[in-house]
């Protein structure tokens, strides 16, 4: 599966992400967050997410810290009970790529065990097929966050060249989002004080260590 989004963002779309990591950061709950990540991605074509993170080393006893998803009910939870999540060709990609995968990079028939193809067919038959997965590894990779955005109304071709332009700006919206949702649970992988914290949300912005420091009225090195 090749790698996905790599353009990078403008003025304008530095902008846009440093909004958006603002208005996640200022929400004063989990349920204000998720809206406000759907407003932000809103503008390009995304109109369902799912998002989950693990602790990659405790896989068989707790797969999940958290589950959030705005996709059909009735997909999710055929999903879930036939484990068809951890079949989902494009899961198993995020858990072990470093990079984003469209989703119209779908294997061949002839690449995929039958428990994926059935994954697959699911996705097919709730009309879940154009989108991407962005993995985002956290606490020196001992856990992973996976962010997969559906685009409904749109064509694998049509939703790739949003990606191709704008996909820079899209995973740091998403990775910034990442950051605040996680934030309650960070302390069960790795403690952070606060500020660390608030570090790490903008790093996930796109922002420089530079820009952070001047952000936060504090020294680079500090």
């Amino acid at each position: 599966m090749r790698e996905a989004g790599k353009t990078g963002s403008g003025a304008a779309g530095l902008a846009r992400v440093a909004a958006a990591a603002e208005a996640f950061r200022q929400a004063d709950s989990h349920q204000e967050l998720w809206k406000s990540l759907h407003r932000h991605l809103d503008g390009y074509g995304v109109s369902g997410v799912w998002c989950g993170f693990r602790l990659l080393p405790h896989v068989e006893s707790s797969p999940f810290l958290s589950m959030w998803s705005s996709l059909d009910p009735s997909y999710m939870e055929q999903k879930i009970s036939v484990n068809a999540i951890d079949d989902d060709p494009f899961y198993q990609a995020g858990l072990t790529l470093p990079h984003a995968v469209l989703w119209s990079e779908t294997p061949v028939a002839q690449e995929l065990t039958a428990a994926e193809q059935r994954s697959l067919d699911l996705d097919w038959d709730y009309g879940v097929v154009t989108g991407v997965t962005i993995p985002y590894r956290f606490s020196a990779s001992l856990g992973v966050t996976l962010v997969s955005l559906h685009a409904a109304d749109m064509a694998w071709g049509e939703f790739d060249r949003i990606w191709q332009d704008s996909g820079a700006e899209i995973r740091q919206i998403a990775g910034a989002f990442d950051a605040c949702l996680r934030k309650d649970h960070i302390d069960e992988v790795y403690a952070l004080s606060p500020r660390e914290r608030e570090c790490l949300l903008w790093l996930a912005a796109g922002q420089r260590p530079q820009q952070i420091a001047w952000r936060l009225n504090t020294h680079v090195k500090t």
